[in-house]
């Protein structure tokens, strides 16, 4: 599918989304609406970007976003939007070429998060971000 039903976010209740390996090419804004919502998994997909409004899953444990299309931007937005959240145990950003500054941004907000324990980034994304900042 590359279109995620909109539909799925009035679920109020809903604990768990795996949509991993689809071509889905954005989510709605709506997804935020999900209070309830634990685990969000969206490996493999084509998305660019992603909404804001997932920093109001106040609920969620388990994000992976690895495999997408996104670059810096959408990760230091990602950044951004899951800074107050303190509940989040698995982040999945690996697969991106990320540079250094990008996952300075993700660590910088996530340091309040004490509930973090795994952030899954393979070595050549770490290695790449390591050269990023020996160039500089």
């Amino acid at each position: 599918i590359e279109t995620f039903p909109e539909s799925v976010c009035f679920l109020k209740s809903l604990k768990r989304i795996a949509a991993r390996s689809n071509r889905l090419l954005e989510l709605p804004a709506s997804i935020g609406q999900l209070e309830a919502l634990e685990s969000l998994d969206l490996k493999a997909n084509r998305l660019t970007y992603l909404p804001a409004s997932i920093g109001q899953l106040s609920m969620l444990k388990l994000l992976d976003v690895s495999h997408n299309a996104c670059g810096d931007d959408c990760l230091e937005a990602l950044a951004m939007s899951l800074a107050s959240n303190t509940t989040l145990v698995k982040l999945a950003i690996d697969g991106y070429g990320a540079s250094a500054s990008a996952l300075k941004s993700v660590a910088t907000a996530m340091a309040r998060n004490r509930s973090l324990l795994d952030v899954a980034l393979p070595e050549r994304d770490a290695a790449a971000a390591a050269g990023d900042v020996a160039q500089k």
